[in-house]
């Protein structure tokens, strides 16, 4: 659970920061919005990530992972995690009921790796110009 909550706190902050970036779900085009929660996950869905995840799976990702393994130390019976290796690093399984999704927490961390590494090379760029680096920078 904490490596979970961890990797997830990562992809939701890199997310924060990436306000008003176009993300493609599906056939269609989305926006990270700094103050709507969900749409920071979108993320997983750019070059960071690498992963092609659709709008449903967002909803059910965000319904069974942050709210509840940040809030309430739960994860949805939707979920799986697994300690190896896998591409992508969240798979979509086909059916329901005993695991939709099965999230492969070494490859996770590889990417949550390889991500926060191509973040910092965006942060002079990013950081300042987005809601929470404003916040954070007139504080100072």
């Amino acid at each position: 659970f904490s490596t979970t909550l961890l990797l997830f706190s990562i992809v939701d902050a890199i997310g924060s920061f990436h306000e008003n970036s176009e993300i493609k779900i599906g056939k269609n085009k989305f926006f990270i919005k700094a103050k709507e929660n969900k749409t920071h996950l979108y993320i997983l869905n750019s070059d960071l990530f690498g992963l092609d995840l659709n709008e449903v799976d967002f909803d059910q990702i965000y319904f069974c992972l942050r709210n509840k393994i940040v809030h309430n130390s739960l994860i949805g019976k939707e979920i799986l995690l697994n300690a190896g290796k896998n591409t992508p690093f969240i798979k979509v399984n086909s059916f329901r009921g005993k695991g939709r999704y099965t999230i492969y927490l070494n490859s996770f961390y590889d990417a949550c790796e390889n991500a926060i590494a191509q973040f910092k090379i965006e942060i002079p760029r990013l950081v300042p110009n987005s809601t929470h680096g404003k916040d954070f920078f007139e504080k100072e």
